[in-house]
């Protein structure tokens, strides 16, 4: 089994002024089974999404996509 684990990087902002934790850089790792390596990256998050521009609205449609793809026909695993 491979898990996937995602943080976002933050500041150290105190709780109270934090947002809904949208970060300048994200952590991924991903464990895999045994003995076999634990694989990481860091990436640049996203600017603020705008329904306006077409290029956001292009790569949530692929990204949308991908993750259909992935999931297959799992009822359980969806977007909330």
């Amino acid at each position: 089994m491979i898990r996937l684990l995602a943080a976002a990087v933050v500041s150290s902002a105190s709780p109270a002024t934090r947002g809904p934790g949208v970060g300048a850089r994200y952590r991924i790792n991903v464990i895999g089974p045994g003995v076999t390596p634990d694989v990481s990256a860091e990436i640049d998050g996203l600017h603020r999404y705008d329904a306006g521009n077409p290029d956001d609205v292009a790569y949530e449609s692929q990204q949308d996509a991908l993750r259909r793809e992935l999931v297959g026909g799992d009822k359980l695993c969806r977007q909330r």
